[in-house]
C-alpha cells in the first residue's frame, strides 16, 4: 500500500493529464505553475540548505483539488491502482457508501442481493407475473 503522499502524487499526474497544459490546471486551481511544478516533480524542500522533505500536496491543498475539479470527495486519496476500475453507481461515490452505519448498509447489500437472485436490474420494470410475486 503507498503513502498517501505517493497517491496524492499519482492522482495529480492523472490530472494533468486531462489539462492541456501544466498552467492550464493551475489556473484552474489558483494555484502558481511553480507550485504546480513543486507537486508534480516532489522537489526538495529546504531549511538552511538543509533537505527537509519533499513538496507534497497536503489535505487542504487535496480537498481544495478535488471540489475545483470536480472529482469526488477523498479521490485525492485513493490510490488509483486499487480503485475499482469503474463505479457502476452515478448518484453517489464509494466513500457516500462507506460512511453509512452498518445497519443501512446490510440493508442495501441485501436489497442488492434480492434483485441479483431475482434476476431483475435495478430500475427494470418488471413483468406482471413478478409483480404479481413480489
Amino acid at each position: 500500500m503507498r503513502a498517501v503522499e505517493e497517491v496524492r502524487h499519482a492522482r495529480l499526474l492523472e490530472l494533468l493529464a486531462e489539462f492541456p497544459t501544466t498552467q492550464a490546471l493551475a489556473d484552474k486551481l489558483g494555484k502558481s505553475h511553480a507550485q504546480l511544478s513543486q507537486w508534480k516533480n516532489q522537489s526538495a524542500r529546504r531549511k538552511d540548505g538543509v533537505e527537509i522533505g519533499k513538496s507534497n500536496i497536503d489535505s487542504k491543498s487535496a480537498r481544495a483539488i478535488e471540489d475545483l475539479t470536480g472529482k469526488p470527495r477523498g479521490w485525492m486519496d485513493t490510490d488509483p491502482d486499487l480503485a475499482p476500475a469503474a463505479w457502476p453507481f452515478q448518484g453517489f461515490t464509494p466513500a457516500a457508501l462507506a460512511a453509512l452505519d452498518a445497519g443501512t448498509l446490510a440493508k442495501i447489500e441485501a436489497g442488492i442481493a434480492f434483485m441479483l437472485a431475482a434476476g431483475t436490474p435495478a430500475g427494470a420494470p418488471q413483468s406482471k407475473q413478478q409483480s404479481m410475486a413480489a
